[in-house]
């Protein structure tokens, strides 16, 4: 299953990279986004990939293990840590991919805006307003342009929610990701919390 959603978004990929080529071939800005777009293969379709992966460790959880544990009637203490370690790692190979995707896209978007550096993270703004990386291009521009605004709504429905719990794992402390289970419904709850 993995490998059809995976080969799916491979082709996609093509895809587009065929379409941006018959776009804009000979130019110098098809060379450099040719070449982005050549690196960002990996980045275009971790997501998606550890999305599944994360999904299918859920899965094996509750569709294996846990009845496994269960029909036993006793719960194996090493088995449940070695789960919810494998459920943690998954989350967190999704979390880091996504913020690395973001920040690829980036780089392809600076070679048709100009006033941020190819090299700009994604960024985030802040509960106070105040913005960094590329979320600064964006606040400052995002009535300016469709595809700015675009993002800027992005930002605010989902992507920083998504982005969140990477940073603070990176940047600023330890997380503890909680897997509670609720054995009436099947379903992990996943959430994060300071050390």
């Amino acid at each position: 299953m993995i490998q059809t959603k995976l080969n799916q978004r491979i082709e996609k990929f093509d895809q587009i990279n065929e379409s941006i080529n018959r776009k804009v071939y000979g130019s110098d800005e098809f060379l450099k986004l040719s070449l982005i777009l050549v690196e960002f293969r990996f980045n275009y379709i971790a997501p998606q990939f550890f999305l599944e992966r994360l999904i299918e460790t859920e899965k094996e959880y509750f569709e294996t293990k846990m009845d496994d544990m269960m029909l036993k009637g006793v719960v194996d203490q090493n088995s449940m840590y070695n789960s919810l370690l494998d459920l943690k790692l998954e989350v967190n190979n999704l979390l880091i991919n996504i913020k690395m995707s973001l920040d690829r896209i980036v780089k392809i978007l600076s070679l048709f805006y100009r006033g941020f550096a190819s090299s700009s993270t994604f960024g985030h703004i802040n509960e106070d307003g105040k913005t960094k990386g590329f979320m600064s291009y964006v606040a400052k521009h995002q009535a300016e342009d469709k595809l700015i605004s675009f993002i800027f709504e992005n930002y605010h429905q989902w992507i920083k929610f998504a982005v969140l719990p990477r940073n603070q794992i990176m940047h600023y402390e330890n997380l503890i990701i909680g897997f509670p289970i609720d054995l009436q419904k099947n379903e992990l709850s996943i959430s994060y919390q300071p050390t």
